[in-house]
């Protein structure tokens, strides 16, 4: 409810985000059949079987939380102390502590993890390491939710390589595959949250179906590798091609989705050692190919002789690598 921007602001403050709150319900009610009315729950998504059967549900809608960019309990506290003033006599179970909690939010947050004494992981790896456990539970809830035929969308904004790497771990290993993606522009610029974050402006949208996974076959990465760079460069290409209006950097997140798309299709994905092949390194992979998509393009459209010294050192490394 924008609890990252100033609350007293008359355009983004309190009242303000408090009333678009509101519209967005009503406008969401509007949308409701009498015949088939609406039923608004809360709890731990991680949990969803103790409130649906299985098998009951056609789709599911997921805007996940977004790695380690906001900690959105933290954040939450301020707004939780003003709802407690005037709602908590009338939920008095979402309003029974202190303060927000923290503990089971599925954030990575190294500093939950000061004082674990661990020689084989640090802080951060911990906190990866929470964060995709606990997605794995929320997307494993959801897979036994869904019906058959059942369609999960999932919107993830998010720069980090790692982010992505963690959050469709989770997804893949929760029994999903990546059926379709599409980007979609969905952040304010100026909001204070991604101010030296890294959120993106524009959102993936991840299309999750039930998988029909392939007994113990495994596909060698030196197999796929080729064509995951094409998936991404194409991709790319694409969105050039269409004058999207889109940053370089969000366009590298763009072809994140197709290239997932490929990967999942092909999970597990070992190297010749019969190694895990992580998401990542697919990502890193359509990362360069896209670098080489945006080289050669200002290339044609700036000419040569517009570059400066390290740009066409830069270039000439990407042409060089391919």
């Amino acid at each position: 409810m924008g609890a990252d921007n100033n609350i007293s602001a008359p355009r983004r403050g309190y009242e303000k985000n408090s009333d678009h709150v509101i519209d967005s319900y009503e406008k969401i009610a509007s949308y409701v059949r009498e015949s088939e009315p609406a039923e608004v729950r809360y709890g731990d998504a991680a949990s969803l079987s103790s409130d649906w059967s299985e098998g009951s549900v056609d789709i599911a809608i997921v805007d996940p939380p977004y790695y380690q960019s906001i900690q959105y309990a933290e954040l939450a506290d301020i707004f939780y102390i003003f709802h407690k003033e005037y709602l908590g006599d009338v939920f008095p179970d979402l309003y029974d502590t202190k303060l927000t909690n923290k503990k089971d939010e599925a954030v990575a947050n190294p500093s939950r993890f000061e004082e674990f004494d661990n020689d084989s992981k640090s802080k951060k790896e911990l906190a990866d390491n929470f964060y995709e456990d606990k997605m794995g539970e929320i997307f494993s809830e959801i897979y036994k939710s869904l019906s058959d035929g059942g369609v999960m969308t999932i919107m993830f904004t998010h720069r980090e390589i790692d982010a992505w790497d963690t959050l469709t771990s989770a997804l893949i290993e929760s029994g999903f595959t990546i059926t379709a993606t599409h980007p979609i522009k969905t952040e304010m610029g100026d909001r204070i949250g991604a101010q030296d974050k890294a959120s993106a402006d524009s959102s993936i949208l991840l299309i999750g179906r039930k998988q029909k996974r392939k007994s113990d076959e495994k596909t060698l990465w030196g197999d796929v590798k080729s064509d995951i760079a094409n998936v991404a460069r194409e991709e790319a290409e694409d969105i050039i091609q269409s004058d999207y209006s889109i940053s370089k950097t969000d366009m590298a997140i763009s072809a994140y989705g197709p290239t997932l798309q490929r990967y999942a299709s092909e999970y597990p994905v070992v190297n010749k050692k019969g190694e895990e092949v992580r998401p990542k390194t697919a990502l890193s992979k359509a990362q360069e190919a896209v670098t080489s998509v945006i080289a050669e393009t200002f290339l044609e459209t700036a000419g040569i002789d517009q570059l400066d010294s390290l740009t066409l050192v830069c270039s000439c490394l990407v042409n060089i690598r391919e």
